[in-house]
């Protein structure tokens, strides 16, 4: 496929390179080309066959006995069915912040970033990014929205897990890396969400304002030269977050600063002019609540998104997205030259990702083995240097083989795809022959006790992500209630797991002799914490966070 020139494409199908759909725009769509000649699509954001649990976070399996083992090659076999019809190459683009896995259940899960820069080794995120890539990549997936480089409030929930450290200096070095990593297998790695977070703020813009109140210099010393970092570092992109940030811009709109997402003075002013960006320009998901609530009319959301900067629209739900666009433009919201210098941009980093070099390529079923086989072997070449002790005040552990006759896996956390992966505790137990139960929570002191005096071996396993749950990044109600009796006996013969905030332990387990931060919960991971239990391996991780959130930070 020959590249195109801006002369040689109509108004809407510059417009289609600029943004990205969501699947369910085609919810009732029967001739695939004839809707994509009238709406020329550029890309997708991919899903596969798993429950979106919240916006851009896949998490719950809709029905194990109903997974689509195959949808990877479905989907690669629509975008290059869809690539015939458009001027460009159609790219299929997903959150992959843990791996391929999390939307084509045949590939794999991966440690988050905080398990990454646990481990202090930059070969680390090199190697799983470059993991990650290729297994997209096969699923004809060419654009990864990851790493994510915030420097959050560690009470920010929808970014527990997902940043490398607070460590801003560890932070460039893992985030430099993992964008090589991506980049090496032409994937496009993308940088968010810019301008950031502040050290202070918790608040989520799914749902509310977020402020970052530092001033610029502030803001560069402890956010800003992390951006920088990966510009220099070559990142194809950068996302845009819907949060404010009134010392770069101070504009208000009905008592309220103006997301950075509608800002021209921070994404073009800022990021293009000042901090040298000639990548593309995402917005995060434009149904977020800090942004939709700022516009009464489509054709002003659609113009400010653009205006500010914005080279490619993430997510709108709009059937009549293309005729809104060409709305704005001939109402004199927009300019048509706004959609050519975007839709450059795209075309500029679709030749770098060597998508017009073919049509289609060849997938067999020994590559996506053989892929899944080299990501098994990385995770777990890094999980010990990973997983980090963050209490270890008894000699409980390494435990003996001979030691552990019958053990009880404790899980308390909101998801229920978290508690499945727990099969894999059980069956790696099983292994050395010990007799193993689940469950969910502690029900009383009676139940504490029963457990205490039935088992050899308890182990605890604790999960806070975000979104998971909703809102706070804390354990609420009936689960917060059971801490009265958690570890109130037989504590010490128990050990304790975060699979997901780092600060877990500080927050909850501080009475633990014996906690681990696995900050993930692939099956790697967990087999190797089971690994360490026995003395096959030594955890040598070093948490990326103070434990204590409240420490002092820059």
């Amino acid at each position: 496929m020959k590249k195109p020139l801006l002369s040689e494409m109509t108004l809407r199908e510059k417009i289609g390179q600029t943004v990205v759909m969501r699947p369910s725009v085609m919810a009732q769509v029967e001739d695939i080309e004839a809707f994509f000649k009238e709406n020329p699509y550029g890309g997708m954001w991919t899903c596969g066959h798993i429950k979106m649990d919240f916006v851009n976070l896949a998490d719950e399996i809709v029905n194990a006995d109903d997974i689509d083992y195959d949808i990877d090659i479905k989907i690669r076999l629509f975008s290059e069915q869809v690539s015939r019809v458009l001027k460009a190459p159609f790219i299929s683009a997903m959150d992959a912040e843990r791996g391929a896995g999390r939307m084509f259940p045949y590939f794999s899960d991966t440690p988050s970033n905080n398990g990454i820069a646990a481990t202090r080794d930059t070969n680390a995120p090199y190697e799983i990014a470059k993991c990650i890539a290729h297994e997209m990549k096969l699923a004809g997936s060419r654009w990864n929205w990851g790493p994510v480089c915030d420097n959050p409030s560690p009470l920010r929930a929808v970014s527990l897990t997902r940043s490398f450290s607070s460590d801003i200096e560890l932070t460039k070095k893992m985030l430099t890396a993992y964008i090589q990593g991506v980049q090496s297998e032409d994937v496009a790695a993308t940088l968010k969400h810019f301008p950031g977070t502040d050290k202070d703020e918790y608040r989520d813009t799914h749902f509310a304002d977020s402020v970052i109140t530092q001033s610029l210099e502030e803001w560069w010393n402890r956010q800003g030269c992390i951006f920088q970092a990966g510009i220099d570092a070559g990142v194809y992109a950068i996302m845009i977050d819907h949060g404010s940030f009134p010392a770069a811009d101070d504009t208000m709109k009905d008592g309220r600063y103006v997301p950075a997402t509608v800002s021209r003075k921070i994404v073009t002013e800022l990021l293009k002019e000042k901090m040298g960006f000639k990548g593309v320009v995402i917005t995060d998901a434009v149904e977020m609540r800090a942004l939709t609530s700022m516009f009464s009319t489509r054709e002003d959301f659609v113009a400010a998104l653009y205006n500010a900067g914005n080279d490619v629209i993430l997510g709108p739900t709009y059937d009549d997205y293309f005729d809104i666009v060409e709305r704005a433009i001939k109402q004199g919201k927009m300019s048509e030259s706004r959609i050519d210098d975007a839709c450059q941009r795209v075309l500029d980093m679709k030749e770098k990702l060597r998508l017009f070099e073919y049509d289609a390529y060849p997938v067999t079923e020994e590559d996506r083995k053989a892929a899944v086989e080299n990501t098994t072997a990385v995770i777990s070449k890094y999980a010990p240097s990973s997983i980090t002790w963050m209490s270890r005040r008894n000699n409980f552990v390494p435990v003996a083989k001979d030691s552990i006759k019958k053990a009880q896996l404790v899980y308390i956390g909101y998801s229920p795809d978290v508690l499945r992966s727990l099969d894999v505790v059980k069956e790696e137990l099983e292994s050395r022959g010990v007799e193993v139960q689940i469950c969910e929570g502690i029900q009383g002191e009676a139940h504490m006790k029963e457990i205490a005096d039935n088992n050899d071996l308890i182990m605890y396993f604790a999960h806070i992500a975000p979104h998971s749950p909703y809102g706070g990044a804390s354990f609420f109600m009936g689960k917060a209630t059971q801490f009265l009796h958690v570890l109130e006996y037989g504590d010490e013969k128990s050990v304790c797991v975060s699979t997901g905030s780092p600060f877990v332990y500080y927050d909850w387990f501080t009475c633990s002799k014996n906690f681990l931060n696995a900050y993930s919960y692939d099956a790697q991971t967990l087999k190797t914490v089971v690994k360490g239990i026995f003395g096959e391996v030594e955890f040598t991780g070093k948490s990326p966070y103070d434990p204590n959130p409240l420490a002092p930070r820059l």
